[in-house]
């Protein structure tokens, strides 16, 4: 069975015109996988629209639903009837009004996929309010202060804020989320991308962020992992390697960046001009170990140019997705740290499930040399 990649094209384009296929070319399974494109219509970010938009009947009677998502995912369910579709490796991906789609639908919809690219996309709408791209939210869910209400009972713009949705349910399992932003782009907005991440530490869900002063070509983070929704995998939080993304505080005066090619952009926000978040951070997917009395993972660096500046980092991992190992509020589990490149145990310590049944080891060193972690149950 072939992976899938549900591919979100960005304004402007089409699915088949260019933008269209961005993210379709940074996927990693696309020689072997299978596309699913379609064209927006109408123009609501990949997210959702008034069920009276385009009706006589006032948009005070009805409420906004998600047609766009129930479409993709009808194409989808076609194509898997059609062909030899890994269920197990949905992506969603894409850029700009795409890279919107690629977190808002992943979030809303976690036990479809295994994984998600995005690339600057909108993850807020209500924090861009004051901008073109505003207008057009508000032209498919309503003005904010129309307070008109999604089907699912929040307010719709309450709907439409992924960090929001991100906090409400920490205890359940997102798929990993890949994202970038640039501070510069100020179409799309900084701040919302800052509390996005912020959000996924909070809740220890898995993901990566890169963010640089490229304006509106700023990227995504795409590793080369093989995500599966049937497999455990780690989020890591509190990386030591993790830049400094700032809190999306406006500066007093902006500082000059040179950009490699030569040119000056203007940093007009805190924190670090460009960085990233996980980005070094990988792990192995063809010895993990999850069962009743076990879970074990191997877990690096990378190492070589354009890899980890260092051989070594600390980093908390919460083990997401467990298949078979159940954890409870309360629950005490013991952990080891063995160096792959030695045999050396180098760390062990316990741990206790916090409220939520989230089990989370801290400072665990990671380094290029790989470490296996195993954790189990303390009787």
């Amino acid at each position: 069975p072939a992976p899938l990649d549900l591919i979100l094209h960005c304004w402007g384009s089409n699915l088949y015109g260019k933008g269209g296929a961005f993210s379709w070319h940074g996927w990693q399974d696309k020689t072997r996988g299978i596309g699913v494109a379609s064209n927006q219509i109408p123009y609501d970010w990949w997210t959702c629209y008034h069920e009276n938009k385009g009706t006589w009947k006032p948009w005070t009677e009805g409420v906004n639903r998600n047609f766009t998502s129930t479409r993709l995912l009808a194409f989808v369910e076609w194509v898997g009837g059609k062909w030899a579709v890994d269920r197990t490796r949905l992506c969603v991906s894409g850029e700009s009004m795409g890279g919107s789609g690629s977190t808002f639908t992943p979030i809303r919809y976690p036990k479809l996929f295994a994984y998600a690219y995005s690339a600057v996309g909108i993850h807020n709408p209500a924090a861009i309010k004051g901008s073109g791209f505003y207008e057009s939210y508000a032209g498919n869910v309503g003005e904010m202060k129309a307070d008109l209400k999604h089907a699912g009972g929040m307010g719709v713009w309450d709907y439409l804020n992924d960090p929001l949705l991100v906090r409400r349910d920490p205890a359940g399992d997102l798929p990993f989320i890949g994202f970038g932003n640039g501070k510069n782009d100020h179409g799309i907005g900084w701040p919302h991308a800052v509390d996005l991440a912020k959000a996924l530490q909070e809740a220890r869900q898995p993901h990566a962020v890169i963010w640089r002063l490229r304006g509106h070509g700023s990227g995504s983070f795409y590793p080369r992992i093989r995500f599966r929704t049937d497999q455990s995998l780690p989020a890591f939080t509190g990386c030591s390697l993790d830049g400094d993304m700032g809190t999306a505080t406006k500066l007093k005066e902006a500082i000059p960046f040179k950009l490699p090619w030569g040119q000056i952009a203007k940093d007009i926000y805190d924190g670090d001009h460009e960085g990233q978040i996980n980005n070094y951070l990988r792990w192995k997917t063809d010895d993990v170990v999850d069962e009743p009395s076990r879970w074990e993972m191997t877990v690096y660096l990378t190492g070589g140019k354009g890899g980890a500046p260092k051989e070594a980092c600390t980093v908390n991992i919460t083990p997401r997705r467990l298949q078979k190992l159940k954890v409870a509020p309360g629950q005490t589990f013991g952990w080891t740290n063995t160096s792959v490149k030695d045999s050396k145990q180098v760390q062990a310590g316990t741990a206790k499930a916090d409220r939520l049944g989230l089990v989370t080891l801290e400072k665990v060193t990671v380094t290029t040399g790989h470490n296996r972690i195993v954790l189990t149950p303390v009787k």
